[in-house]
């Protein structure tokens, strides 16, 4: 009798068994779509061997860390500068949380500090900036946005300027008293090219996620050093200069920098916020990872470092110095940094400084506060001043008093 063609309804149920399958029978071809599921593999069964060469991408791996953000301090975890308040007219400054710049440009009056009480869930703090002088008419050359500023070292994984440029993911929770048309923009700093992007806020005083990716750019690489390389941009005001003309669509050195803007500065009390910033280099964003606070405070310290009272006593001793003050001589006190700071920095003082004699008892009041031997990794500190015998301390005289050391981009 001769043969008719099998097909699969000619089959009984498991009448073909692996033991009745030649090797190599089953190829590619005949394998349906999507017919073999991640059910269907057995564990280990994927090993190193069975997978080809440029097989698995970045875009399909799943593994993440801290060190994939670039951003530090992208939490609002760390505030050791002084609140920033009464800033107006054309002024950049860093506010209380550590590595955020604002800078403004006749767009009225504003304050900057931490919050710890405006946050999305799962976020400890977040970045608070104010309007505490509207001004409702800008003028065409007047601007506002948070700045973070990235030394050039920092930001090599991009591969900038190189035929196999990574692309830049950007993630971050917003929340503003205005909505309307935002705009986040990236600059290289070595070659002032850039690259703005607009996002929107849906709904008054509340938080919203947002993910913008921005193109690779095989363009101009960015300064591998200590330097400011690149620059972010959270604008929350800007006249017409900034804002009139087309959204851009790649990197350029010309372009629309803010283009429709909304205007923070048009209402008394408005408010934006900011936290959880991450950028990474990769075609498509991943979820923050919170780090911990003393991580990120040692990451900042390379940056900014200050002496207050930590427990917030008015009268609290800061430096004590191996022997009195002497009229004609300076007595020092060395300190080493916690980190090794970006480069040499600067001393300051928020308030004012005394000392104080242990031995008599006398108060005085520095001429001012003094540096010599200083590097990255720590410094000489004394004081100046014309009397005798006043003091062994120096001391704070309010609960913002502090000595400054910045480092910062």
């Amino acid at each position: 009798m001769a043969l008719t063609k099998l097909n699969t309804y000619s089959l009984a149920d498991d009448a073909i068994t692996s033991a009745k399958i030649a090797d190599d029978a089953v190829v590619t071809a005949s394998i349906a779509d999507d017919a073999i599921t991640s059910a269907l593999i057995a564990d280990n069964a994927v090993v190193t061997a069975a997978i080809a060469d440029d097989a698995v991408t970045s875009a399909k791996t799943t593994v993440s860390s801290p060190n994939r953000n670039l951003v530090i301090n992208g939490a609002m975890q760390v505030a050791s500068r002084p609140v920033l308040t009464g800033q107006t007219g054309n002024n950049s400054s860093y506010g209380e949380v550590d590595r955020w710049y604002n800078e403004i440009n006749a767009v009225g009056t504003y304050s900057v500090s931490q919050s710890t009480s405006v946050v999305p869930e799962g976020f400890p703090s977040s970045i608070e900036v104010k309007c505490t002088t509207a001004d409702a008419s800008l003028d065409a050359g007047s601007w506002g946005h948070l700045t973070y500023k990235f030394e050039g070292k920092d930001v090599q994984d991009f591969k900038k300027g190189t035929s196999s440029a990574i692309a830049f993911a950007l993630s971050f929770w917003v929340r503003s008293s205005k909505t309307g048309t935002y705009v986040v923009r990236i600059r290289d700093n070595t070659n002032a090219r850039y690259f703005s992007k607009n996002y929107t806020i849906s709904s008054a005083d509340t938080w919203e996620y947002k993910t913008i990716v921005f193109a690779a750019d095989t363009t101009g690489a960015i300064a591998n050093n200590t330097s400011s390389g690149m620059s972010l941009y959270f604008w929350y005001a800007a006249g017409t200069n900034y804002t009139s003309g087309s959204a851009m669509t790649g990197w350029s050195t010309t372009g629309t920098i803010a283009p429709s803007q909304v205007n923070l500065s048009d209402t008394v009390n408005a408010t934006f916020y900011l936290t959880g910033v991450k950028l990474e280099a990769a075609s498509a964003c991943t979820a923050f990872e919170m780090p911990s606070y003393t991580q990120e405070l040692l990451k900042c310290q390379r940056y900014f470092w200050s002496i207050k009272a930590s427990d917030g006593t008015q009268y609290a001793f800061l430096l004590q110095f191996a022997a009195d003050t002497k009229d004609g001589w300076n007595p020092y006190w060395y300190l080493a940094f916690p980190v090794k700071m970006r480069v040499n920095p600067t001393l300051s003082l928020v308030g004012t400084l005394n000392t104080f004699n242990t031995n008599t008892g006398v108060s005085g009041n520095p001429q001012g506060l003094i540096t010599t031997y200083k590097n990255t990794q720590s410094c000489a500190i004394g004081i100046y001043q014309t009397s005798n015998g006043n003091g062994s301390y120096i001391h704070t005289n309010s609960t913002d008093d502090m000595i400054m050391f910045d480092a910062e981009l």
